[in-house]
């Protein structure tokens, strides 16, 4: 009851872009810590690696042990970064047409409804190029194909996902003084959903015999915005320093 989900935004492009993942960036002639211990999702999630070496070398590391320079931008998330502007800016094109059409301010309405369907055929071809980066890299017949690249893509955003479910447990466990309750319920590839049920109860206890439905949607979207995204940006932030990648790129939102 009263859950609230949160996205991350175009994951797989912005993994590539956050952690540099290109052919050319991949170092191969440095020690991989691919048979550490305390590498992994779960090692990187419990911050058992010491990465002080990483800002020594210059380069960030991704969960499966392949390590990407940082000293220049690789061709992959160059091009990622190029083809997601595009995409944005074909899709607010679209949703201003949207807006003009619902807004019945228009002189001849199906040239408003073909500017729609051109500019979302556009953003949706620009979102199946930018999705379809990972699956190049894992394909045996790409010029590029790399396992290594491919699973680091995918390890990446298993750790985001992770990362992000384990630091807002803990954040509302203690805004709420409890031990050890899972409030994100569940979570999927790029999105986690968060239980604020006791929360609510907390706040609205000496009203709960009435209809608060308004009031508490109010309430969680104004938590949701004030309290919960900037604390995600926060423990992104962590996590950049602690990998060390290239740039941070994870954004979650509603």
């Amino acid at each position: 009851k009263w859950v609230v989900s949160f996205d991350l935004n175009s994951l797989y492009p912005h993994l590539i872009q956050q952690y540099n993942i290109s052919p050319e960036t991949l170092v191969t002639d440095e020690i991989v810590c691919a048979d550490s211990e305390h590498i992994g999702v779960d090692g990187l999630l419990e911050q058992k690696l010491n990465t002080d070496y990483l800002r020594i070398k210059d380069l960030t590391l991704t969960p499966n042990g392949q390590h990407f320079t940082r000293k220049f931008k690789g061709f992959l998330p160059k091009l990622m970064e190029t083809i997601y502007n595009e995409r944005v800016e074909f899709k607010k094109k679209m949703l201003k047409e949207e807006q003009i059409l619902e807004d019945g301010v228009y002189t001849n309405k199906q040239t408003i409804v073909n500017k729609i369907a051109k500019y979302n055929n556009i953003q949706m071809s620009k979102k199946i190029l930018l999705n379809s980066a990972y699956g190049a890299l894992a394909n045996q017949y790409f010029l590029y194909h790399s396992p290594e690249q491919a699973e680091a893509v995918t390890t990446s955003g298993q750790l985001s996902i992770r990362w992000i479910e384990n630091s807002i447990n803990k954040y509302i466990n203690n805004l709420l003084s409890t031990e050890k309750v899972d409030y994100v319920i569940a979570a999927d590839t790029d999105s986690i959903y968060v239980t604020f049920d006791r929360l609510v109860s907390k706040v609205f206890k000496d009203t709960a015999h009435i209809d608060n439905t308004s009031k508490i949607i109010t309430f969680l979207d104004k938590i949701s915005k004030d309290k919960i995204e900037p604390f995600i940006d926060s423990s992104y932030e962590a996590l950049h320093s602690y990998v060390n990648s290239y740039a941070q790129k994870m954004q979650m939102g509603r």
